[in-house]
Parts: structure tokens; C-alpha cells; sequence
């Protein structure tokens, strides 16, 4: 994958292990956004250890800015007709003293649209569309746009799962439900319709 964006680390170095090809990149000051099944919910509440807890507690429009950032990334590499396998929030990492994000483990994406050949594609649950999961189906920008949808809710939903925690209250209202439709066609049908769509609201 050869792009280049401000917010994804540069690729310095590759080699050959017994393993399989090792990538190595820059190091930028930062940690993982991750908050997956390792972190119990109670912990994901209080935890300040937990950088995800500390991220959730920044001004809304520090989050939304992360979330622009990712979404930037993503266009760039859709114009480029990379489809995203395997993006979810242990793709993220947050120099909290810059405010600053970044994406890496790009590793699954794919040139598309493609047909999933396998039983499911890897991944997190928590991030993938349902045709993720079914042999035979499309993937492609559609697919990613649900994904993009599932990030925006995990980002400013801390967590809940209820309309009055939700930061960012418009854009979760009124992009995310469609975003992260199980009906194909009624998500938007392209990386930039939703990344349109998500900053036309205020």
C-alpha cells in the first residue's frame, strides 16, 4: 500500500521472517484507543489507566476531530481503491498531548470491491457490517461506511448505549443510524457520501 497521509505513520523498513514479512515504521508518541473485550464495563466507566477512558473524557470537539481524521484516511485510500478489512478501534492511536490521531495495522486491506470467499472476514465484531460475515457477499465501500459508522458511535456513545449519553448529539442522530444500517442500500453508498454527509452537520 503505498499512501501517504499525515496520519499514517511511515512505513521505514520490511523484511522476511520465518513468519512472514515484518513491517517496521516510525514511531509516533502515542497510545491505542482500544476497547475491546479485555476491559470489563465497569472499568471502561472509571478506569483512568485505560487510555480509551482518558480519550472519552476530552472536549467533544477533540473527538470529532479524531473522527475526521480517520475518516480523512479512509477517503483517501477509497480514491485510491483500497476497501478496509480488519479496521477497528485497535487501529487507532491518540498522542494525547498534541491531540493528535493516528491510523496503523492496515495490514488486511484489500484492493475492491472483492467477494468474500471465506466464512466471515477478520475482525472485531463490534466494527463490522452483517455481509462481513456471509460467504459469497460484496464488500466494498458500503461495507466500510458501516464500519465508519460503528467508530463514530464508539467514539462519542462512550460506551452507551443510550441516545442521551451520545456526544455529538446531530451527527449521531442524524449520519450514524444510516451509516450503520444492516440494509445496504439505505447506508450511504460511497466512503465520501458519508464523510459528506457527516461534516455538512454542525
Amino acid at each position: 500500500m503505498n499512501v501517504r497521509h499525515a496520519a499514517l505513520p511511515r512505513l521505514s523498513n520490511r523484511f522476511e521472517t520465518a513468519n512472514g514479512v515484518a513491517l517496521v515504521y516510525d514511531w509516533v508518541p502515542s497510545e491505542k484507543l482500544y476497547a475491546g473485550s479485555r476491559y470489563s464495563a465497569a472499568r471502561l466507566r472509571v478506569d483512568l489507566t485505560i487510555p480509551r477512558v482518558r480519550f472519552w473524557l476530552a472536549p467533544v470537539d477533540d473527538i470529532v476531530q479524531s473522527l475526521n481524521t480517520i475518516f480523512d484516511v479512509q477517503l483517501t485510500l477509497a480514491d485510491r481503491g483500497y476497501v478496509a478489512v480488519d479496521l477497528y478501534d485497535g487501529c487507532f492511536i491518540y498522542d494525547f498531548d498534541a491531540s493528535r490521531t493516528y491510523v496503523f495495522d492496515l495490514d488486511e486491506y484489500r484492493t475492491g470491491p472483492f467477494i468474500l470467499d471465506a466464512n466471515r472476514l477478520p475482525g472485531s465484531r463490534r466494527f463490522m457490517a452483517p455481509e462481513e460475515w456471509n460467504k459469497g457477499t460484496i464488500i466494498d465501500q458500503v461495507t466500510n461506511v458501516f464500519t465508519l459508522g460503528r467508530t463514530a458511535a464508539e467514539f462519542l456513545g462512550r460506551g452507551a448505549t443510550s441516545v442521551d449519553a451520545w456526544m455529538g448529539m446531530d451527527r449521531m442522530r442524524l449520519v450514524t443510524p444510516k451509516a450503520t444500517s444492516e440494509n445496504r442500500s439505505v447506508r450511504h453508498q460511497s466512503v465520501r457520501e458519508f464523510v459528506e454527509d457527516w461534516k455538512s452537520v454542525d
